[in-house]
């Protein structure tokens, strides 16, 4: 990876990921949201398989809108490679200070926020009333999936074609701005609280060159909501038979 040149870059780059990720966004909530998809679902599976596939399909079919797609339609157009985008295997001692200590303080708040009763009426998505170790790993597994692609989506197509097009905090604007809109449809609280984040994962991926950090943050924010939501949440159980609370 060639080091930036900000705003040395036209603005058709720019425009083709946002363009992929508004696409990306208008279809992936137009299956999120109850409707022909979730009752295709439960048609095809019942009702309380129907539930399950319709979550864990959701997020498999986020994964092709915000990773797999974008990556042909740009790889395809422009002469920019993974690198480009933050997606290479070169880590450095900033990245594992700021990997350890993310993953000591995002586990943290998760606990406090986890057991708030906004917190459980969302989450988690699969409201089923029994879990066991197989479909806590479906769940992990779609989710890790699933952050992947976005985060490639957001901080890294997103992000460093805006880097290319502006200024630093110009990109970042941008970012945070399209991140917070993509909240929106999960309530105001989301998206406010998903400025400071924003923030906070561009400046990860500007800082160390790559998406990674924001990736581990993502997830393991996502990953520990999962597990706390399980373990407070007054109406759903899960039967541990190799992991213990």
């Amino acid at each position: 990876m060639e080091p930036l040149s900000y705003g040395k870059s036209d603005f058709s780059e720019v425009n083709l990921c946002i363009s992929l990720l508004t696409l990306g966004f208008l279809c992936f909530w137009s299956i999120y949201v109850p409707g022909k998809f979730s009752r295709f679902c439960a048609q095809k599976w019942g009702q309380t398989e129907g539930h399950l596939y319709h979550i864990l399909l959701r997020r498999w079919i986020g994964v092709l809108l915000y990773g797999v797609f974008p990556a042909i339609v740009l790889f395809s157009f422009t002469p920019y490679t993974w690198a480009d985008y933050g997606v290479f295997a070169r880590f450095t001692w900033e990245t594992l200070y700021w990997g350890i200590g993310l993953l000591l303080i995002i586990p943290m708040l998760t606990y406090r926020t986890a057991k708030q009763s906004d917190s459980l009426a969302m989450y988690p998505e699969i409201r089923l009333p029994q879990w066991n170790e197989r479909l806590l790993l479906s769940s992990c597994f779609a989710w890790i999936a699933y952050f992947f692609a976005y985060e490639l989506m957001y901080r890294g197509f997103l992000l460093f074609a805006c880097l290319r097009a502006f200024d630093v905090w110009t990109a970042i604007v941008i970012n945070t701005a399209f991140y917070a809109i993509t909240h929106v449809p999960k309530g105001m609280k989301e998206a406010i609280g998903s400025v400071p984040m924003g923030i906070l994962l561009c400046g990860l991926t500007i800082s160390t060159g790559n998406i990674w950090l924001a990736f581990m943050a993502h997830t393991t924010l996502s990953l520990s909501n999962l597990w706390f939501s399980l373990k407070y949440h007054p109406e759903i159980k899960y039967t541990p038979k190799i992991f213990k609370w």
